[in-house]
């Protein structure tokens, strides 16, 4: 038996255990369904009302597809009128927080796009580094500024995962 007789399956565990050394993730395909495409009105809701994080970015959210020229959505003032719902959760540290953790305190956000009926259409998520360059900007820029960062994020995700969805 030679040194290069292997099963496929050692060779897929070998191939795993040197991509985990060099620090490449495997690639694999984002979860789109179809129905996505089809999507041309929306009702944007945070997942907790309560939750003043998850309408600051939920807000955002809606007025950005208000004025987004390549977002193939129509916002919709009820659940009822929409073929999809627009459902934002998100996480904004507060000052004390990002003063403490520094750059380990990252704002983000999640959106799920769902039908009326709750099946998940598609989900995606969006990350704030505080101040990467160090130059005082995110200071300036406020939580409000880090908010709508956040949804404009989740739309330009949210536009391509519909252009994927009609490619299909």
């Amino acid at each position: 038996m030679g040194i290069f007789k292997h099963s496929s399956a050692s060779c897929r565990l070998l191939s795993l255990a040197l991509l985990a050394l060099v620090g490449v993730p495997p690639v694999h395909a984002e979860k789109i369904d179809r129905r996505l495409a089809a999507a041309r009105t929306a009702f944007v809701t945070p997942v907790d009302d309560r939750h003043g994080d998850d309408q600051l970015i939920a807000q955002c959210l809606r007025d950005r597809l208000l004025h987004h020229a390549a977002a193939a959505m129509v916002v919709v003032p009820t659940k009822g009128e929409s073929d999809v719902i627009l459902k934002v959760k998100g996480r904004l540290p507060g000052d004390g927080t990002r003063f403490l953790l520094g750059g380990l305190a990252s704002a983000s956000a999640n959106l799920d796009v769902a039908l009326p009926d709750g099946t998940t259409l598609w989900s995606g998520s969006a990350k704030h580094r505080d101040d990467p360059f160090g130059d005082g900007f995110d200071e300036m820029v406020g939580k409000e500024g880090i908010a709508c960062g956040l949804a404009h994020r989740l739309l330009d995700k949210l536009v391509e995962a519909q252009r994927q969805a009609r490619e299909r």
